[in-house]
């Protein structure tokens, strides 16, 4: 790994408190390749739902943000899915 990486690494893992939703994660129809990053779990629900519903036409309900917030994985996505 060339250094430049390792510190990005080191800061992102340690450092700085990612939370991310990945739509690559999860076959949709537009082949949605989005990642939503945040810092806080309000934030990160807030745009992941207005995502959900501008993008893939769901409804904005609590039963959506529950499900948004179990989707939730912390540190940085990774650069490509499955490898």
């Amino acid at each position: 790994m060339p250094r430049r990486a390792k510190i990005h690494k080191r800061l992102t893992d340690d450092l700085w408190p990612w939370k991310f939703i990945d739509c690559r994660e999860f076959p949709s129809d537009i082949n949605c390749t989005i990642t939503i990053m945040a810092d806080s779990v309000d934030e990160l629900v807030a745009a992941a739902a207005q995502h959900a519903v501008t993008v893939h036409h769901h409804e904005d309900t609590a039963e959506l943000r529950d499900g948004l917030k179990r989707l939730i994985r912390e540190g940085v996505p990774p650069e490509r899915l499955g490898g």
